[in-house]
């Protein structure tokens, strides 16, 4: 600030000076020599007068620089904290994508160890070959026979180790050893008509164990007080016993049969039947059940229509059936749930080896 003092002061005085010098120059006429006046004050005054105007315009440019250096650098700073709060954003979104990810994984884990496929359950196709001397008494003597009865059986769980089986008669066949036994036929309708017990089931390692189960043919279950110990209908009886229905609807008594003895006898017969069954098997690789089967029957022929069918009646009503357990079995072999039984019957042989 001084020296910015003393360089006014010194040109002000300057142009005191020359204000006082151009006076003197303007007075002085009778000099003679005019050229040399007139060059002199020319010159003195243009180089005076450019050199102050310069150094003032330098002093305000200074000034203006430093005032624009100082608000650019506030701007940067608040750019700065714009990016920081982005980046945390975007990392905390792909955190809670990596949580979800593995919360499906747990999920489907625990689900595939709890299923564990359960031995008996399921369906499967049943036969129970039973072995049998008749013994007729007179002419006709002893016979014995085997019966076959080809079933579906559908297992579920009922608690731990216990089973519950519904059962359906597919197909039955009857075959004797003797060639004086009659033949036996079963009309249609005659597997439909016989609805079976559901079979209670027990597991033990590989023990499969049904107990004894009370079937019943031509009669209705609901109208015994004691399905294993009431007796029967008597001949007969069929119009008068409430316990007898026409279970194939046919228009007659019981389920019908036909039976033929050479050219003797060619008739219907009218039944009823009481069976049981009990069967301890072993269980093979959770797909095949075999074992021995313990069984029997009392039948009643209400009935009868053809020729001979008094006789074949007669000789029937004092039949005594024994049951040959030693050479009695069932076997089972676990099928596709859909499986049906016309499926059954054309794999007889392929799916049984008794």
């Amino acid at each position: 600030m001084e020296k910015y003092l003393t360089r006014q002061l010194l040109t002000l005085c300057i142009t005191v000076l020359l204000i006082s010098q151009l006076g003197c120059g303007g007075s002085d006429d009778g000099g003679g020599t005019d050229a040399d006046t007139d060059s002199d004050t020319d010159g003195d005054s243009d180089t005076d007068t450019d050199a102050d105007s310069d150094t003032d315009t330098d002093s305000d440019t200074d000034t203006d620089s430093d005032t624009d250096t100082d608000s650019d650098t506030d701007t940067d700073s608040d750019t700065d904290t714009d990016t920081d709060t982005d980046t945390d954003t975007d990392t905390d979104t792909d955190t809670d994508i990596d949580t979800d990810t593995d919360t499906d994984t747990d999920t489907d884990t625990d689900t595939d160890t709890d299923t564990e496929a359960d031995p008996l359950e399921g369906k499967w196709a049943l036969l129970a070959k039973q072995v049998s001397i008749t013994e007729y008494g007179g002419l006709v003597g002893d016979v014995k026979a085997t019966t076959r009865l080809y079933m579906l059986l559908t297992v579920s769980n009922t608690g731990t180790n216990t089973y519950n089986g519904v059962s359906k008669l597919c197909f039955m066949e009857n075959v004797a050893e003797a060639s004086n036994a009659a033949e036996l036929t079963y009309p249609d309708g005659f597997f439909d008509a016989i609805t079976l017990a559901d079979r209670p089931f027990t597991l033990d390692g590989d023990t499969v164990t049904q107990a004894k189960t009370w079937d019943l043919a031509g009669l209705d279950r609901d109208a015994f007080t004691n399905v294993a110990t009431d007796p029967l209908p008597e001949t007969g009886s069929g119009d008068e016993d409430p316990r007898v229905i026409d279970a194939d609807n046919d228009g007659n008594p019981g389920v019908t049969v036909h039976t033929k003895f050479g050219i003797f006898i060619d008739a219907d017969l009218y039944i009823i039947q009481r069976s049981w069954t009990e069967i301890t098997a072993q269980l093979e690789n959770n797909e095949k059940l075999i074992g021995p089967l313990k069984f029997g029957n009392e039948q009643v022929v209400l009935g009868n229509d053809g020729p001979g069918g008094q006789t074949a009646e007669n000789i029937s009503d004092g039949a005594v059936v024994v049951a040959q357990e030693d050479e009695s079995e069932a076997e089972g072999v676990k099928v596709l749930d859909g499986y049906t039984c016309e499926e059954l019957i054309v794999n007889i042989d392929n799916l049984f080896t008794i």
